[in-house]
């Protein structure tokens, strides 16, 4: 019995200096919880984010609704910033939940202001390729219910009219024109905007 008494209050002591450690570690970011296996959060590598979709605003974005790849573009988006890491969450939740699970993005990375390789989004990782059309205003998406689909990606301080109009020309199931191009056709239409 006393051995027992001892060995109880042995792991208490464990137990007490662990979560004291703890404290400390966490105290200064570092969260520690293997040794009375607590859920550990998922790895964030170099150049990856881990953003929960559910806290961003939704994407304003137009597909084509036949999606049936016939023209340039299956469709439009038109993010608020440069900003990838706060842009792609909102992008990511809407295709997955209009056209299946996205796996990878390509971009030109001329119109974004960093380049990561991958974002995490409600736990779930997307990897992203900087070296994609050659369209500084386009973008692919992998895995989105079929082999590809091709966006038309408008500057985000391009006025609604533009947009809109922009948005709804790249989604036309018969669009044959480049990103760029259509973009300067809606700018045209609309004089006095940019």
């Amino acid at each position: 019995m006393t051995a027992e008494i001892v060995s109880a209050n042995s792991a208490q002591r464990v137990r007490t200096i662990y979560h004291s450690v703890t404290e400390v570690i966490s105290s200064v970011g570092i969260r520690v919880g293997v040794a009375l296996g607590e859920q550990q959060p998922p790895v964030v590598h170099r150049g990856q984010a881990d953003v929960m979709s559910s806290e961003l605003p939704p994407a304003r974005l137009r597909l084509d609704p036949a999606l049936a790849g016939r023209g340039m573009l299956d469709g439009g988006w038109w993010p608020r910033s440069t900003d990838p890491l706060a842009e792609l969450p909102g992008l990511i939740a809407a295709l997955d939940a209009q056209v299946g699970t996205v796996h990878r993005i390509t971009f030109n990375d001329e119109l974004w202001r960093r380049a990561p390789r991958r974002i995490t989004v409600s736990g779930r990782t997307v990897r992203l390729g900087w070296h994609g059309p050659s369209d500084v205003h386009e973008m692919s998406v992998s895995g989105a219910g079929r082999d590809r689909l091709d966006l038309l990606v408008v500057p985000p301080d391009t006025s609604e009219a533009c947009a809109l109009a922009a948005m709804a020309t790249a989604a036309r199931g018969d669009n044959g024109s480049h990103a760029t191009s259509i973009l300067d056709e809606t700018r045209h239409l609309t004089p006095g905007r940019s």
